[in-house]
């Protein structure tokens, strides 16, 4: 059963231009099976912020952005359509640039985005310059603040930043959304490979030590041939020397999701749901606000 929701969840990244997601390393094109669930995305609303064109995606500012400030913070996310980030950026209350990136694809198609050393310098440059040329920052507006965040197979493209130390220094903040994965070191013991996960795990260590702050949702989604967001939470907990604390039974909250265990040290907050479905697996993205609240 579980193996064929998972044929689902590519099914669905293949035949649909909003519903975009994925979460492998690399997969085949599947059979298609009938949803447990059907996936409602939010309504689209008129929002009032500003928009602009960058060479990976839009720049959005919010409504009650300070344009004469000179200390910016800028959110990148990578993965999800871009309107639908923009409102859940809204939703959240903040107040900084965001640039939405989202080839689409799967993991890889994000880590290559950033295998150049100097990319994301580049593209911080950029987007700076986009916005003081378009007279919507201050002419001497520098950054302040920089975070990440990504939903499903957006992990790899901050994967591939955070492996770089003159990157690694800059970021702040990381939120990933349903949407952490890695190898088998060994298939039969469902076992990962440590190396993949190393960026999040120095990341984890630094937001428990009150450095950074790394905030990770997770379904109970079990892919069949690499490691779920359960087994690579569960490893990044250990790392630190934590462990989860686990609900006597699930806690469905106001918008339907059902939290089944969480943990918390420091800046580092990770909360675990139950769920199998392509629809549970949406609900990650569709309340990415509740993560982009702690990106202060």
């Amino acid at each position: 059963m579980r193996n064929a929701i998972f044929l689902l969840l590519i099914v669905i990244l293949l035949v649909s231009p909003l519903v975009i997601f994925c979460f492998a390393e690399e997969t085949t094109s599947p059979t298609p099976v009938t949803p447990e669930r059907k996936i409602i995305p939010p309504a689209r609303r008129q929002l009032k912020g500003k928009t602009f064109q960058s060479s990976l995606g839009e720049i959005y500012l919010p409504e009650k952005f300070d344009s004469s400030a000179k200390e910016l913070s800028l959110l990148i996310h990578f993965h999800g359509a871009g309107w639908l980030v923009e409102q859940k950026l809204e939703d959240a209350q903040r107040k900084c640039v965001l640039l939405v990136v989202s080839p689409g694809g799967f993991s890889s198609a994000y880590s290559r985005l950033f295998k150049e050393s100097g990319r994301f310098q580049q593209i911080l440059t950029e987007v700076l310059q986009i916005l003081k040329s378009n007279h919507a920052i201050a002419d001497d507006a520098q950054w302040h603040k920089i975070g990440l965040s990504g939903f499903s197979a957006g992990y790899g493209a901050i994967r591939e930043i955070l492996r770089r130390p003159e990157d690694y220094r800059l970021i702040n903040f990381v939120a990933l959304a349903d949407g952490l994965h890695c190898s088998f070191d060994n298939p039969v013991q469902r076992t990962v490979v440590p190396a993949q996960l190393e960026p999040f795990k120095k990341f984890a260590l630094d937001a428990v030590r009150g450095k950074k702050t790394f905030v990770l949702t997770h379904s109970s989604i079990k892919p069949p041939t690499y490691a779920s967001t359960t087994e690579t939470t569960n490893y990044l907990v250990k790392s630190v020397g934590g462990t989860f604390k686990t609900l006597p039974a699930p806690r469905k909250d106001e918008r339907g999701m059902k939290l089944i265990r969480s943990f918390e040290k420091g800046g580092l907050h990770i909360w675990g749901y139950s769920g199998e479905t392509a629809a549970d697996h949406m609900d990650h993205l569709y309340n990415i606000d509740r993560l982009f609240k702690y990106y202060n």
